[in-house]
């Protein structure tokens, strides 16, 4: 089985990329290059715990791409406030700025309101940004995009993780109940990230002029 690695260090070189600093099951420290990472946040209600993933695109891959994308940190919590400042704190550790959730749950509208307060209380971070996943009640959708990219060898995740944990325990029977996201609250956050990064990626492609509209265009203008 496969932990999390400790994260040791992370700081952006002068190509932009995150370079962090891992220590692995080996005790002996290794490095990864990431050109973005994104986060997402499943909120603790009573007895269920939140929980917060950091995912990684490595420097020069494509998203969903085989060997693209590394689960870089997990957390479970019971608190919302131990939950809101490590997010925060790893948000500006990591340096990146995007965590994605449900805006729209009606439960959840303080928790979400108190990281907005504490994002415009920090100096020189206020660019971090708690975002709305769209299809934030369709967990089977979710589970869906997971698998497909799982299925294309996306991902790294650790075995021994608690994202990993839940995937492998999911079965047929727990989709068919009322409230799945209650039994898998890690899958939850990751999917509110990965559902939201994918449907933002395929949105820039649609916007982006294919190489040959993009010749079309220099030579009108030549």
């Amino acid at each position: 089985m496969i932990n999390m690695p400790q994260i040791q260090k992370a700081q952006r070189d002068l190509m932009g990329q995150i370079a962090v600093t891992f220590k692995g099951d080996d005790e002996k420290d290794f490095e990864r290059y990431f050109s973005e990472m994104r986060a997402g946040i499943s909120w603790p209600i009573r007895d269920l715990p939140g929980y917060v993933a950091i995912l990684g695109l490595f420097s020069g891959a494509i998203f969903g791409k085989a060997d693209s994308l590394m689960l870089v940190y997990e957390k479970e919590y019971r608190d919302s406030v131990e939950l809101i400042t490590d997010a925060y704190n790893k948000a500006n550790d990591l340096r990146f700025r995007i965590f994605y959730t449900n805006l729209r749950h009606p439960e959840w509208r303080g928790y979400n309101d108190d990281f907005q307060r504490k994002i415009r209380s920090g100096l020189g971070a206020r660019d971090i940004r708690l975002m709305h996943s769209c299809y934030e009640n369709e967990f089977s959708r979710g589970k869906d995009v997971i698998n497909r990219l799982a299925s294309e060898n996306a991902f790294h995740i650790p075995s021994a993780s608690l994202l990993m944990t839940q995937l492998r325990n999911m079965k047929p029977k727990h989709m068919q109940t009322e409230n799945p996201e209650h039994i898998f609250h890690a899958v939850n956050g990751f999917r509110y990230l990965l559902v939201q990064w994918e449907l933002e990626k395929d949105f820039r492609r649609l916007q982006t002029p294919r190489e040959e509209e993009r010749k079309i265009t220099v030579k009108g203008w030549a």
